[in-house]
C-alpha cells in the first residue's frame, strides 16, 4: 500500500489545514497523499452550515502542493474500506482530540483498533472555530489576533507549506503580479492565482501589508500578515510573495521584474498605479471566480447566531471529553 489518508471538514480552508497535509505527507513521504472532504449534508447534520460547499472546498485542496487526491464526500466515521479503496496504509489526523461534534465519539476507532492510524503534532495558533470568530466579531478589532503565528513559527512553516518551490525570477521570465489584501483564503483567491500561471512563467503575489489594510478599512485584516503569507504559500501555482505593499501597486515592482500582467483580487478605487497602465489585466476564468472574501463574510454574518452556537458545541463538547479522560486516568 502506496497511501496516506487525512479526511475532514475542512469549511474555511487555512494554513493550519495545509500543514496537516504536509505533515502527514511526511510520515511516510514515498506515499501519495489522499485528503478526504466531507460533504454539506454531512457537515450540516453533524455541526452545522458548511462555510464553504465542498466542490469549493474540493478545489482549494486540489490547487495545494502536498495534496496528491481529492476524495469529495468521504465518510464521517473512517472505515477501513476506505482505507482499502485508495491503497492507503493508514489514516493520519493532529494529536488533538478527535470527536464527532454531534455525539462525541471517536470517528476514528475502527482504524486505531487496526493499528492503521497515526498522528502527527496539531499546528497551533489556528482554527477554524479561531477564524469564524474574528469575522463575526469584526468590530471588536483587539479580539483578532489574540492567536496568530510569531516570526519564528512562520520561519519553519514557511519552508513547509512552500515545499522550498519558491524562487527568484530571471531574466527570461515573464512575471505576473496578483495583487491584493487576501484577508482568508477563497476558491476565488485561488482562482486568481491559477489564472496568473495560464498567462506567465513566474506568478507573484503583492500582499497589502496589516498597517495599510487598516488605514483603508478602519480594522485589520482578519489575518495577520504572516498567516495570511502561509495561506498563500500552499498554492502550487506560486512563485513569489511580495510582503507588505501598499494598495496602489508600488512603481518600484517595474524596475525588480519583467511585469507581463495583472491581476486584482477584489478591485477597489486607488489601486492601480498609473506607471502600469500598459500593462494589460487580466480576470479569472473560473466558476469559483466570484466566492471572494466579501462573498464568504456574507455567508456567514448571514448565519451569525448558528455559527456562534456550532462554536459553543463544539467547545463544550472536547471540555467534557477532556474531563472524560481526566476521570479514567
Amino acid at each position: 500500500m502506496n497511501g496516506t489518508y487525512l479526511d475532514g471538514c475542512f469549511d474555511c480552508p487555512h494554513y493550519g489545514h495545509f500543514l496537516s497535509c504536509y505533515k502527514a505527507k511526511q510520515l511516510d513521504p514515498n506515499n501519495k497523499l489522499y485528503v478526504g472532504i466531507h460533504d454539506d449534508a454531512t457537515i450540516l447534520r453533524k455541526k452545522g452550515p458548511t462555510v464553504m460547499t465542498l466542490d469549493e472546498r474540493a478545489y482549494i485542496f486540489s490547487s495545494t502542493r502536498h495534496v496528491d487526491e481529492v476524495v469529495p464526500g468521504a465518510p464521517w466515521n473512517l472505515s477501513l474500506n476506505i482505507l482499502d479503496q485508495h491503497n492507503c496504509a493508514f489514516a493520519a489526523h493532529g494529536d488533538d482530540l478527535v470527536l464527532a461534534a454531534d455525539d462525541g465519539t471517536d470517528c476514528y476507532s475502527i482504524a486505531k483498533r487496526a493499528g492503521r492510524f497515526r498522528t502527527f503534532p496539531r499546528t497551533n495558533g489556528i482554527s477554524t472555530s479561531n477564524l469564524l470568530s474574528r469575522i463575526l466579531n469584526m468590530d471588536d478589532s483587539a479580539s483578532f489576533w489574540s492567536s496568530g503565528v510569531g516570526f519564528t513559527a512562520f520561519s519553519a512553516r514557511f519552508a513547509s507549506l512552500s515545499g522550498n518551490a519558491c524562487r527568484e525570477a530571471t531574466n527570461e521570465d515573464s512575471v505576473i503580479v496578483v495583487h491584493g489584501s487576501f484577508e482568508f483564503l477563497t476558491p476565488g483567491g485561488v482562482s486568481l492565482i491559477e489564472e496568473a500561471a495560464k498567462h506567465g512563467t513566474y506568478v507573484v503575489v503583492s500582499l497589502i501589508s496589516d498597517e495599510e489594510f487598516e488605514s483603508v478599512h478602519g480594522r485589520p485584516p482578519f489575518c495577520t500578515m504572516l498567516e495570511r503569507c502561509l495561506n498563500l504559500l500552499s498554492i502550487k501555482w506560486l512563485d513569489n510573495i511580495i510582503m507588505g505593499t501598499t494598495y496602489s501597486l508600488n512603481e518600484q515592482f517595474k524596475n525588480l521584474y519583467n511585469i507581463t500582467g495583472l491581476l486584482f483580487e477584489e478591485f477597489e478605487e486607488g489601486m492601480m498605479n498609473q506607471a502600469y497602465n500598459d500593462l494589460p489585466t487580466f480576470e479569472a476564468d473560473s466558476t469559483f471566480k466570484n466566492c471572494t472574501v466579501s462573498h464568504i463574510c456574507d455567508r456567514i454574518r448571514n448565519n451569525k447566531e448558528v455559527y456562534i452556537a456550532r462554536n459553543a458545541k463544539k467547545f463544550s463538547r472536547e471540555a467534557e471529553a477532556f474531563q472524560n479522560i481526566q476521570l479514567d486516568e
